[in-house]
C-alpha cells in the first residue's frame, strides 16, 4: 500500500525531490538560455500572472516620467519595479521603485506602524 501511494505521488509532483536536483536543472536552464534569455522568460511570466503587456508597462512610465510615484527616484531597471493598488478593473495604479513598494506593501498590512514609526524618528532623530 506505501509504495503504491509513494509512486502516486512522484508522478503527480512536478518538482524535483532534492535541493541537489533544483541546482542542477537551474543550472541547465541557465546553460541553455543563458542570463538574459531566464531575464526574458521571467519577465514575460511576471506579465503573464499580472495580466499586462509590455506596452502597458510602458505607458505607465512614461506617464511617470520614468520615476517612482512615490519617491521620484529614476526607474531605470524594470525588473526592479514594484505595481501599485489595483484599479476597478484590475490594473495597476502607479509603478514604485522595489524600495517604497516594500514600504506601502508594510503599511498596508500593519497600518499602525506608520505612527509608531514617526514616533520613533521624532525621537531618535537630532534637529
Amino acid at each position: 500500500m506505501t509504495d503504491k501511494k509513494q509512486t502516486e505521488t512522484s508522478r503527480t509532483n512536478p518538482y524535483p525531490a532534492t535541493p541537489a536536483q533544483k541546482e542542477k536543472w537551474a543550472a541547465a536552464r541557465l546553460k541553455k538560455y543563458g542570463k538574459e534569455g531566464l531575464k526574458q522568460i521571467q519577465w514575460k511570466y511576471w506579465l503573464k500572472q499580472r495580466n499586462l503587456t509590455p506596452a502597458a508597462i510602458e505607458s505607465m512610465m512614461v506617464k511617470q516620467n520614468r520615476c517612482c510615484d512615490l519617491c521620484g527616484v529614476p526607474l531605470k531597471d524594470v525588473s526592479k519595479i514594484t505595481l501599485g493598488r489595483k484599479n476597478r478593473q484590475g490594473r495597476p495604479l502607479a509603478i514604485f521603485c522595489s524600495r517604497c513598494g516594500l514600504l506601502i506593501g508594510v503599511m498596508e498590512k500593519t497600518p499602525g506602524l506608520m505612527v509608531k514609526a514617526r514616533e520613533y524618528l521624532k525621537q531618535h532623530t537630532k534637529p
